[in-house]
């Protein structure tokens, strides 16, 4: 890697300015740490980390690198899911503001041979030494070959600083028919969000039509997701903004999906007077968005 000004207050690279290893798949822990030592670097962003081996240290070098790192923004687009090594660089930043994290399998629709991810609770856990500073947090997940990378949801209702969410619906709350498969439990959605709440996106299937949600409206077989459903959800998320989270303005629901940003007006559909009434009465915007990239995300 070259020599970087310590001064340097932003950096935006790609894993093999890191000396990242495609044959074992390791990033050298060293190396890694000592950007986050630079005194004046506050945004990091690194591409194309496809691993996250090398990264877990011994517990006694764990203790004393957390909390040393002036980093407040952190970005890892091109990624895979979250494992230890991760975890443990989660907790190096002393007051973490901004974390988007970007897992997308590779060409051959994998997330390759060394996967030993964690758990959707598990990585919420893992920035549990950010949920009082942490402001807002993207996180952008794509199923492999295998499945799902998470199968079980999180709770950010800890997170007392989070005031902007990105995140996948499956995350959130089960549809009726995974839960009755899987005998889980499926508390409302709007109990795991955060109580200073602004804005929240919703990510939803990119091969799924808005419209096939509600009732009367063509549905796709693979579809897990029972019409009228997400009117449930969304209903939920508007009528406990006074009791749960009352600075939310903003509901973006978006699937990743074409090039460009289309609104998309689905007034017509059966059933989404009940959605635009709970939200008018609440005071809350509510936008759907087929795009590449969703508002939130461009906007961070």
């Amino acid at each position: 890697m070259n020599i970087i000004s310590s001064s340097v207050t932003s950096l935006d690279l790609r894993s093999e300015d890191l000396g990242f290893d495609h044959e074992s798949n390791n990033v050298d822990r060293l190396t890694f740490y000592s950007l986050f030592c630079l005194p004046s670097l506050t945004s990091l962003l690194i591409r194309d980390i496809r691993s996250w081996r090398g990264l877990q240290g011994h517990p006694s070098e764990c203790l004393r690198q957390a909390s040393t790192s002036n980093i407040t923004c952190l970005n890892f687009p091109n990624s895979v899911p979250a494992d230890r090594g991760l975890a443990e660089v989660l907790s190096w930043p002393k007051a973490l503001r901004s974390y988007y994290h970007e897992a997308v399998p590779d060409e051959d629709n994998h997330y390759g041979p060394f996967t030993n991810f964690l758990s959707g609770a598990a990585f919420i856990d893992a920035l549990n030494t950010q949920r009082e500073t942490l402001e807002e947090f993207f996180l952008y997940t794509l199923d492999d070959a295998s499945g799902s990378a998470w199968e079980a949801l999180v709770d950010f209702s800890r997170f007392t600083g989070l005031r902007r969410l990105g995140i996948s619906r499956e995350y959130l709350t089960f549809s009726k028919a995974d839960a009755r498969a899987t005998q889980k439990a499926n508390p409302p959605i709007s109990a795991g969000l955060p109580p200073r709440l602004e804005e929240l996106q919703i990510e939803m299937p990119g091969d799924e039509f808005f419209e096939c949600y509600f009732e009367g409206e063509w549905r796709p077989d693979s579809s897990s997701i029972e019409s009228g459903e997400i009117i449930e959800w969304l209903c939920d998320i508007a009528r406990n903004k006074k009791s749960n989270y009352t600075e939310l303005k903003r509901v973006v629901i978006w699937r990743s999906r074409g090039t460009y940003p289309e609104w998309v007006n689905i007034e017509q559909c059966c059933g989404y007077d009940q959605i635009k009434k709970a939200f008018k009465e609440s005071k809350i915007q509510i936008t759907w968005m087929d795009c590449a990239v969703g508002e939130l995300f461009s906007a961070s």
